[in-house]
C-alpha cells in the first residue's frame, strides 16, 4: 500500500464507528480465526490509519524493550528488508503496516487467500475489519498504543493490563484488535488511547487536524 492509499485509510474514531452488528460478526469471527492454521497466529483488527504518510514511508513497529515497549513510526523504504514484515491488512489482502522482526525471530507467513476471503464473506469487502498478527502476550495483558508526539507520527506501544482501558478517566482506550476465547466469545489483544478536546491528557495530546474525519 502506498502512502496515499494509507492516508484515505480511517481514523481509528472513523474505523470503530463503522464497525458495527458486532455482537452479530463476534460470533462468526470467533468461529473463523478458531480454526487450526488460524488461531493464536492471526487476530481480526480496525483498520485505520496512524498519521499521514510522506512518500515512500511506511508505518513499522520496532522494540524498544522486550515484551514490555515498542514503538510504531514511519519509516522511509530505501530497499527491500528481509527483517520489515507485514503484520496488518484489509480484509483484501493489502498489507498497510509492519513491524521489524527482533534477533532471531522468524517471520510468520502472511494470511493465506483462503483466510481472506472467509473474511471477506462475513465482514463485507468494503469492511474496515482487516487481518492482524497475534501479538506474543502474557495472560491479561494487551498492547496499548498512544502518542507524546503532537503531529502524532510516533506511537508509543506498551504491554499493559486489560484493566488500564477502563481505569483512565480522561482518556478511553478504543479496543482494535481481538482473538477467539471460549464458547464464541472474543477478547481483546490491542487498543489505542483516544482523548477527546475537553479532556485532554498528557499521554495523548489533542490534535483536531489529525482527529477531523476526513475519510
Amino acid at each position: 500500500m502506498d502512502h496515499k492509499h494509507y492516508n484515505n485509510l480511517p481514523t481509528l474514531r472513523g474505523a470503530n464507528a463503522k464497525f458495527t452488528d458486532r455482537d452479530e460478526l463476534f460470533p462468526k469471527l470467533a468461529e473463523l480465526f478458531a480454526h487450526k492454521g488460524y488461531a493464536g497466529v492471526y487476530a481480526f483488527g480496525l483498520v485505520h490509519r496512524h498519521c499521514s504518510l510522506r512518500a515512500g514511508e511506511r508505518m513499522v513497529t520496532s522494540v524498544l524493550v522486550p515484551q514490555e515497549k515498542f514503538i510504531t513510526q514511519p519509516e522511509k523504504t530505501t530497499a527491500p528488508d528481509a527483517n520489515v514484515i507485514p503484520d496488518r491488512w484489509t480484509v483484501n489482502g493489502e498489507a498497510f503496516e509492519f513491524s521489524r522482526l527482533e534477533k532471531d525471530q522468524q517471520p510468520t507467513p502472511p494470511p493465506p487467500a483462503e483466510l481472506f476471503k472467509a473474511l471477506a464473506d462475513i465482514v463485507g469487502k468494503e469492511s474496515v475489519v482487516g487481518v492482524y498478527l497475534v501479538p506474543n502476550l502474557p495472560p491479561g495483558k494487551v498492547h496499548l498504543d498512544a502518542t507524546l508526539d503532537p503531529n502524532r507520527r510516533t506511537q508509543t506501544v506498551r504491554v499493559v493490563d486489560i484493566k488500564e482501558l477502563v481505569t483512565n478517566s480522561m482518556c478511553s482506550g478504543i479496543e482494535v484488535s481481538w482473538v477467539p476465547s471460549t464458547d464464541s466469545v472474543v477478547k481483546s489483544v490491542s487498543a489505542c488511547r483516544i482523548c477527546d478536546e475537553e479532556n485532554n491528557h498528557p499521554w495523548l495530546p489533542f490534535n483536531p487536524e489529525f482527529e477531523s474525519e476526513d475519510d
